[in-house]
């Protein structure tokens, strides 16, 4: 999600003269991607990141540190739960896969 902050909102959270990010961006964490690609597809799998507490870990971050998204597709085994759906299934999912293929920047530098 990329959002902004109120001038009101932007003084109670930032203090001193620094100039506040105009816009954010709040960023769910995965954990680092296999070291291997999957043989079928060559697709690397990851899984979201938890706190200790089993929140997911998340961040909220000056849109200008993004520096690119990836497109994930769910790892669903060979029948996809029908309760799945569009919108919630980066919540429903336990694993992802990192489709290279969609991306020329990603495909370049991983492999």
């Amino acid at each position: 999600m990329i959002f902004s902050l109120a001038k009101q909102a932007q003084k109670s959270v930032f203090v001193g003269d620094e100039l506040p990010p105009k816009y954010f961006a709040y960023v769910e964490w995965f954990l680092k991607f296999s070291a291997v690609a999957e043989d079928n597809h060559l697709m690397y799998k990851i899984r979201h990141s938890f706190l200790s507490d089993g929140r997911r870990d998340s961040s909220i971050i000056p849109v200008e540190w993004v520096q690119w998204s990836v497109h994930l597709i769910p790892r669903f085994g060979p029948v996809a739960p029908r309760t799945w759906k569009a919108l919630d299934v980066l919540e429903q999912a336990e694993a992802f896969y990192i489709n290279l293929f969609t991306d020329q920047h990603t495909y370049i530098t991983v492999y």
